[in-house]
C-alpha cells in the first residue's frame, strides 16, 4: 500500500452506500467495543440534513466524516475516521477543513464535536485547528422503579416561560452548561426557547409539584434525562419520578446526561444514580 500522501493526492467526495465495506474494514476496532460507523452509515447516506464525506488517496478510500446541520445555525461533526496506516498525513486536517468550509456555506456560526478525555491525539489535533473545549459531560445510570416515588406533572405550552426562567437561573455563572444532549443521535446543542417548546409539544418536559424545577426526557432504545434544573427538592422529585417513567416505557434502566461537576456527583449519589461514563469532552469551533 502506498504510504506517501501529498495534498494533491487527497480527493474528497460524497460518501455512498457502496463505500461501507471499505470504511468498515478500518473502523471495526476503532474503540474497545468496536465502532458505530457501520450502523450509522445508511442513515448518513440517505439524510438530507447533513453531508457525508470520504477521502480517497490515489483512488483508495482512507478517511471519512459526517456533518449534521442543526437549527440555530449550529453544525455537529461526527464520525471522523482515518485509516491507521495513513494517520499523520494530513487526512484528518483536510477532512476538518472541508467540513468547516461546507458548514460556512450553510451559514452555520459554530461547529461542535465530542471526543473522549483519553483520546489525547484527537484533542491535540482539534486544539491545533482552533477548537475550544467547552464542557465535560458525564452519564449516570439508575434502575427504573415500579412505583412512583414522587408526584410530577407533564408540562404544557403555558409552562414554557417558567421553565425557561428556571433554566436561565441555573446557568448563571455556568454558560458552558447551556449545551445539552440532543434527543437524536450522539449530539449536543445549545438549549433554546424554541427547542424547549418543541420538547413540550413532544410531551417530554416534566415539572415538580411546586413548578420550581423541570426535566426533559427522551426515550428510544434508552430512557434518558437530557436536562434537569431548578430547586434541589424539585430536581429530586423529578429524578425519582423519572425512574417510574422509565418503568412505564418498559426500560429497566435510565440514564442522566449532565456536565461532570462535583455538584452533579453529590446529587447523583443522593438519588442513587451511579456514574456510568465520564470524560465526554465537547469542543466547538467558531466559523
Amino acid at each position: 500500500m502506498m504510504r506517501r500522501v501529498t495534498e494533491n493526492s487527497i480527493q474528497l467526495r460524497q460518501g455512498r452506500m457502496e463505500d461501507l465495506p471499505a470504511i468498515a474494514a478500518f473502523t471495526r476496532k476503532t474503540f474497545s467495543w468496536g465502532d458505530y460507523i457501520h450502523a450509522a452509515w445508511p442513515r448518513w447516506v440517505e439524510s438530507s440534513r447533513g453531508e457525508l464525506m470520504v477521502a480517497e488517496v490515489n483512488g483508495v478510500l482512507m478517511g471519512t466524516c459526517h456533518i449534521r446541520y442543526l437549527e440555530n445555525r449550529e453544525a455537529w461533526l461526527e464520525g471522523v475516521r482515518v485509516h491507521p496506516a495513513f494517520r499523520r498525513h494530513n487526512l484528518a486536517t483536510t477532512l476538518l477543513n472541508a467540513a468547516h468550509a461546507r458548514a460556512k456555506r450553510k451559514h452555520c456560526r459554530v461547529i461542535r464535536l465530542e471526543t473522549a478525555s483519553n483520546n489525547v491525539r484527537a484533542q491535540r489535533l482539534f486544539e491545533k485547528m482552533g477548537y475550544a473545549r467547552v464542557v465535560e459531560y458525564a452519564r449516570y445510570r439508575a434502575r427504573s422503579a415500579k412505583r412512583a416515588a414522587a408526584e410530577i406533572r407533564r408540562a404544557v405550552n403555558s409552562d414554557a416561560a417558567a421553565c425557561w426562567e428556571l433554566w436561565q437561573t441555573a446557568l448563571r455563572g455556568h454558560r458552558a452548561h447551556a449545551l445539552t444532549r440532543a434527543p437524536f443521535g450522539w449530539r449536543w446543542w445549545i438549549w433554546s426557547p424554541t427547542r424547549l417548546r418543541a420538547a413540550i409539544r413532544a410531551r417530554e418536559v416534566w415539572l415538580a409539584d411546586d413548578a420550581r424545577a423541570f426535566m426533559v426526557t427522551h426515550c428510544d432504545q434508552e430512557f434518558q434525562i437530557l436536562a434537569l434544573a431548578g430547586s434541589q427538592r424539585g430536581m429530586t422529585q423529578l429524578a425519582q419520578g423519572a425512574k417510574f417513567l422509565a418503568h412505564q416505557h418498559e426500560r429497566t434502566r435510565l440514564y442522566w446526561f449532565t456536565p461532570h461537576t462535583a455538584r452533579a456527583e453529590r446529587f447523583a449519589a443522593q438519588n442513587r444514580f451511579a456514574l456510568d461514563d465520564a470524560g465526554m469532552l465537547i469542543y466547538e469551533y467558531a466559523l
